[in-house]
């Protein structure tokens, strides 16, 4: 993240820290309650003290911002989806000569982060791993999500659904990682699961209508991460290329 200033750097460091420990909060429990309703009861307890016992008009303003910082940070973040993404602005898509894309159903270890589905329900996973990423010859690209063992989400996207592939960062934790967010027209999902809908395309109360969604992948390798972006770039362009039937 080097062409961004040093205040730049400081705030997504402040940031991915704030994500990562809101984050653990929510998913840790402590004597049977979330970590994070600790916090905020405790800010609260410890703020009403102030409010009431602190003496002085400086005390009370202090004793009603800690409790309000909490809850304002536990709430932006998890709005935020505990994560933020932020573009290359020097980003440069491959020449096509240059693309050296996954040979078909060759699949990779990715760690995904956004809104994965099933036909039945859909949940949001962050940085989840294992997950694994590749593409059909039919033309899907799939990526496959262990929520739980045993237990998996998908997201299906292709050339005709694809809508943009940026190289970029993810912020969360202590270091910024390498990402791409690939954005989508969704056609999965429990939204799309009545069979009646296709009958009534474009009609009816729209809950067949595709709409954009943003997938997150990190990788552990530069390699893996230019091999999935190039996959992805490399399908989209032979399907412009494809002579589009009369």
């Amino acid at each position: 993240m080097d062409q961004f200033s040093p205040w730049h750097q400081a705030y997504y460091r402040y940031l991915g820290y704030a994500y990562a420990l809101t984050f653990w909060a929510k998913m840790r429990s402590f004597l049977g309650m979330r970590v994070r309703s600790w916090v905020i009861l405790l800010s609260s307890a410890l703020g009403l003290f102030l409010v009431t016992r602190g003496g002085s008009f400086a005390w009370v303003i202090i004793g009603v911002l800690i409790p309000f910082f909490f809850i304002f940070s536990f709430r932006r973040a998890q709005q935020a989806g505990y994560n933020k993404f932020v573009a290359d602005a020097h980003d440069a898509m491959p020449e096509t000569e240059a693309l050296r894309p996954l040979p078909p159903n060759e699949q990779v270890p990715v760690r995904a982060t956004g809104i994965f589905s099933l036909s039945g329900r859909e949940d949001f996973v962050l940085f989840r791993r294992p997950s694994q990423y590749w593409r059909v010859p039919l033309g899907d690209h799939v990526v496959m999500v262990e929520q739980y063992p045993g237990h998996f989400l998908y997201q299906f996207f292709n050339a005709t659904t694809l809508q943009s592939v940026q190289n970029g960062w993810m912020i969360f934790g202590a270091e910024p990682r390498r990402a791409l967010a690939v954005t989508f027209l969704l056609t999965f999902g429990p939204e799309y699961n009545d069979p009646s809908l296709l009958y009534f395309v474009g009609k009816g109360d729209g809950a067949s209508t595709p709409k954009p969604r943003t997938i997150y992948f990190s990788f552990d390798s530069e390699e893996t991460h230019r091999a999935v972006w190039h996959t992805i770039i490399a399908d989209a362009r032979n399907a412009r290329l494809q002579p589009r039937p009369e």
